[in-house]
């Protein structure tokens, strides 16, 4: 049988026993957390351990590194009943998320790959970067710096035009994958493992078409009307909106170069429709029944006829808990198209929310 204690690795020395956990991990943050307390006291550890904020720590459920970063909060109580330490840490990707870009002699890159900007931005932080995308590799005819944004920003600007997403891997270093690469898992099915269940749907950030241009429209009528433009520019439809509502996209890079705009433009309507249809839904344990973990980038399948939803869902987010309820996991699910670069076209329509038909 697998095991789900979970440890925390600090100074060299292993530390367990806690009472309450949080682990919570995402597609659209670059950065694992956790949250662990313990009440009272471990068997056969002292009664206080030397951890101060900013200590490097590594995080484990059983055999399985999940964060390796740094504790950035430290918190102990005590009353003359009980003995509580609370600790919260990042995976050493969270400098990048609060972290100024700063490259030596660097503020625009011209004919070099998303890896080669990834790799420049993260060195200074001492995290590499991999990919199992080979768009990466391709040439960017430019990116540029923007004063005051974060690594994270510059890095997400970048591997945004090409449909990519970048998470960490568990050891303190980022991957730049597609969406569905982590395998999937077993189903989620209402009356046998849901607990409980919520669905939200919204069209606010949705549209029909998307217009995407370039730095150089090319014409002066390109801004009143994107379709006129001799310039730069491409456009995709969301087949899930039937009336008109346009929505004009300025991409944020720096370059002459906009043969990737028909791939933005396709991400632009697939993420804004995937965001506007998603589950949450809270199992017991955190393992499927075939022992898996559960782990963002996985796919699942949700049966679930109160929701409306029979589909094989991307996990988006994760977050595994213990407390007095014992181990639970919360999922965030939605279509995987929702992070390809691919044309809406070849979606069926949603089904309806309270019959589970198509409308």
């Amino acid at each position: 049988m697998m095991s789900d204690l979970v440890t925390l690795k600090l100074g060299g020395q292993i530390h367990g026993g806690w009472t309450e956990v949080a682990i919570e991990s995402s597609l659209t943050s670059v950065s694992d957390s956790f949250t662990v307390s313990i009440t009272d006291l471990y068997p056969g550890q002292q009664a206080s351990f030397a951890v101060a904020a900013g200590n490097p720590c590594s995080l484990a459920i059983g055999d399985t590194t999940l964060i390796t970063g740094y504790v950035n909060d430290v918190d102990i109580s005590y009353d003359a009943a009980s003995h509580r330490v609370t600790l919260r840490g990042r995976d050493k990707t969270g400098d990048l998320v609060d972290s100024s870009a700063l490259v030596s002699g660097v503020g625009a890159w011209n004919g070099v790959s998303v890896m080669t900007i990834a790799s420049q931005l993260l060195a200074p932080f001492g995290i590499s970067v991999s990919s199992t995308v080979p768009d990466t590799a391709k040439v960017l005819a430019g990116h540029a710096l923007q004063m005051g944004e974060t690594v994270w920003e510059c890095l997400d600007r970048a591997i945004r035009q090409y449909g990519v997403m970048a998470m960490a891997d568990g050891n303190g270093n980022v991957v730049l994958t597609r969406p569905g690469e982590g395998g999937a898992l077993a189903e989620a099915r209402l009356g046998a493992n849901i607990l409980a269940a919520t669905a939200a749907f919204s069209e606010r950030e949705t549209f029909r078409d998307y217009y995407v241009l370039g730095q150089f429209p090319g014409g002066s009528d390109a801004y009143s009307d994107p379709r006129v433009t001799s310039g730069a520019s491409a456009q995709a439809s969301d087949p899930n909106v039937t009336r008109y509502r346009p929505l004009i996209v300025q991409v944020e890079c720096n370059t002459s170069d906009m043969t990737f705009l028909p791939t933005r433009a396709a991400w632009e309507a697939a993420y804004r429709s995937g965001k506007g249809r998603r589950f949450t839904v809270t199992v017991a344990g955190w393992r499927d029944v075939n022992g898996a973990l559960y782990l963002p980038n996985t796919m699942i399948r949700l049966e679930d006829d109160i929701l409306g939803c029979h589909e094989t869902l991307l996990v988006v987010s994760v977050k595994l808990t213990l407390s007095d309820a014992g181990q639970l996991t919360e999922l965030v699910l939605c279509r995987k198209e929702a992070f390809l670069p691919a044309p809406l076209t070849s979606l069926p329509p949603y089904e309806n929310a309270t019959t589970g038909v198509a409308p």
